[in-house]
């Protein structure tokens, strides 16, 4: 797309995603899965409402395994968020003009895992 500037955006150990590098040595995220409460997945193909659109990532009765109190998924302690900042308007010449998410989109991380 004409006038496209690719933007790297980078992991943070606090949650963080910038376009600024971490300094020094890598931070890591960790977090513990247990197989008997599975993550729900909600909205998308996988639950067979892909045609019903998105949808706030709660736990909701609709959506099993979902349990109460109904909370964010991304409270729970199996699910690992990283965010940004909200997004400004950028343009030329001071104009306002949308930002918009361009391909392609690559992400690099390394994982481990390991079971007791």
């Amino acid at each position: 797309m004409a006038g496209t500037k690719l933007v790297p955006y980078y992991f943070h150990g606090d949650g963080s995603l910038s376009p600024t590098k971490a300094a020094g040595v890598s931070a890591k995220t960790t977090y513990t899965f247990d197989p008997r409460y599975p993550v729900p997945t909600i909205g998308g193909g996988a639950s067979a409402r892909l045609k019903d659109g998105a949808f706030n990532q709660r736990e909701d009765p609709r959506f099993l395994p979902s349990h109460a109190p109904w909370l964010p998924l991304r409270s729970r302690a199996d699910v690992v968020v990283f965010q940004t900042e909200p997004l400004k308007e950028s343009g030329r010449s001071g104009a306002s003009s949308p930002i918009r998410r361009a391909h392609p989109s690559i992400r690099h991380s390394a994982c481990s895992s390991w079971s007791r």
